[in-house]
């Protein structure tokens, strides 16, 4: 027979073999997988200027929510014995030509004007997932009537559908958001079916096709939530774009003459300076 002893060194030389804890807690901060949501949060934490505009925002989100609370004036009170007063303690921003308190009415307007834009720009976005995914993921004919109605809608001019709209339906912040975000899918629209046309062509995709997902189930779960950098990015400009039409219009085109709005102490403050010129 072999004789199999072995020599002593060797058991020397073979190092115990350490197997890692199943904890996390051990790993370092480095070596934790974090989801990609995680992972965009705290690069969005880390971000100074982001930050700072998220600070500024809510101040203002807040301010314009809780109006009544940080001012105690009635934006539509009219005081002929407080007209034209320039600021100070009691009037912050001071008074109009009808001694209305204006910081109070810009707080107001800051409020419809929030409501307008973030409304509006729901209603468009929703409008753009559902045609830009179907236009992107099914392709052929559905992606070219809906191009082809997305041009056709691109070509009407907002300022004149907005005053057709206020001499057909009537003033009101209710068709105000209405007609905006009804006036303003296109473009995210087009966003939106580029991506999925990308994402269409991915191996995910494929391999969902291939076991037998359904389609409704495809495009609602795997094709829609990878546009959502898309969509993130349009809503914080599109808010803005969506406050300028209200914001911008004359009074009693698309609301109430009596709502405060942005806009009109911009158009005030235009036409005292072509006075004093």
């Amino acid at each position: 027979m072999i004789d199999q002893a072995t020599d002593p060194n060797e058991s020397q030389m073979v190092q115990p073999v350490y197997r890692a804890p199943a904890d996390d807690s051990l790993l370092g901060a480095k070596d934790v997988v974090r989801s990609p949501a995680r992972e965009v949060l705290r690069r969005f934490m880390h971000h100074r200027l982001a930050m700072t505009g998220l600070i500024v925002f809510l101040i203002i989100a807040l301010m314009a929510i809780f109006a009544p609370v940080v001012t105690q004036y009635d934006p539509n009170q009219i005081d002929l014995r407080a007209r034209g007063q320039s600021p100070s303690m009691e009037h912050w921003l001071g008074t109009d030509r009808t001694g209305r308190d204006i910081f109070t009415r810009t707080v107001y307007a800051g409020r419809v004007s929030l409501l307008v834009g973030v409304l509006a720009v729901l209603i468009s976005v929703a409008i753009a997932i559902i045609l830009g995914a179907c236009a992107g993921f099914f392709g052929g004919k559905t992606d070219m009537i809906i191009m082809r109605f997305t041009d056709v809608m691109m070509t009407f001019p907002p300022v004149v559908i907005f005053v057709a709209v206020a001499a057909a339906a009537g003033p009101g912040l209710v068709n105000t958001i209405l007609v905006i975000g009804l006036l303003f899918w296109m473009i995210p629209c087009r966003l939106v079916r580029a991506k999925v046309l990308s994402v269409r062509e991915t191996e995910y995709i494929t391999a969902a096709e291939a076991v037998g997902v359904p389609t409704r189930r495809i495009v609602a779960l795997h094709a829609i939530p990878n546009v959502l950098d898309v969509i993130i990015v349009y809503v914080t400009l599109g808010i803005a774009q969506a406050i300028l039409p209200q914001a911008g219009l004359i009074p009693g085109v698309v609301s109430s003459r009596r709502t405060s709005k942005l806009g009109q102490y911009a158009q005030r403050r235009a036409e005292y300076q072509h006075a004093r010129i």
